[in-house]
């Protein structure tokens, strides 16, 4: 579950924050998209394109988008939400605004033609295991994802809820978040992210490491290790410029 060998979650830092989250947000909808290589520009313009529109149309579903720095050389599309009936509802309703569903159905179809690919995953927080999430977004997003093994979800979550929080509440961290796979992937994977102003938090001591102590660490490492099957990371930037976010006042 190390994001490095020392740490126990990431480089949580001190001023940490999840990405386009409310206090009541439970359900986290994410796409990744991966522009063709010669359409990047293209697909940053239609994006560009399609939020306008949703701003005429005084649309309140928002989301943040994340270009990756490692893996795949894609975007992330996240968007939070309190209940599934919130899923059922589109971003902006054509029949309420027929003026506006010819240029949605424009930028949306920019948006596929500049695109190679779009792969869709939706979570739901583990709230016990997680610090509660506020609406700010950091600059760098470090994501983990963590497969287990069949049949051992809950008790990979029942690990992460007892040990976890303790050692972030006394490392004094403002984010930390456990996300578990609903649909879309395998049931059994969990999402771990953390926020970061900039690569060089890496370079020092985990605080959350720190805070639990050698004795505590090493037990849980102990209890996890047999549980995974797999785990990779990626780190991904916070693109103000492509995302649809509450205007500033």
């Amino acid at each position: 579950m190390n994001f490095r060998p020392r740490g126990i979650f990431f480089a949580a830092l001190a001023a940490l924050a999840v990405p386009m989250a409310a206090q009541t947000a439970t359900i986290r909808y994410i796409e990744f998209n991966q522009p063709k290589r010669d359409r990047v520009e293209d697909y940053r313009k239609a994006i560009a394109e399609y939020n306008s529109v949703l701003r005429k149309g005084g649309a309140t579903t928002w989301y943040t988008e994340w270009s990756a720095q490692t893996g795949p050389a894609e975007y992330l599309t996240i968007e939070d939400h309190a209940t599934w009936a919130d899923l059922d509802k589109p971003r902006l309703t054509p029949t309420d605004h027929p003026e506006l569903a010819a240029e949605l159905a424009s930028a949306d179809q920019h948006i596929r033609e500049a695109n190679q690919s779009s792969r869709r995953v939706i979570l739901r927080l583990v709230p016990d295991a997680s610090l509660p999430l506020t609406s700010d977004n950091p600059p760098m997003l470090f994501a983990r994802w963590v497969r287990v093994s069949a049949g051992h979800a809950d008790d990979y979550a029942a690990i992460q809820k007892a040990d976890l929080p303790p050692a972030f509440r006394k490392a004094g961290l403002k984010f930390a978040s456990v996300w578990q796979v609903v649909f879309g992937s395998q049931l059994s994977q969990f999402l771990q992210l953390a926020g970061s102003e900039k690569w060089a938090a890496l370079d020092g001591p985990d605080p959350a490491s720190q805070a639990m102590g050698e004795e505590a660490l090493a037990r849980y490492r102990m209890k996890i290790r047999p549980l995974i099957v797999e785990a990779h990371e990626d780190v991904y930037r916070f693109r103000p410029e492509l995302s649809y976010l509450p205007a500033k006042k």
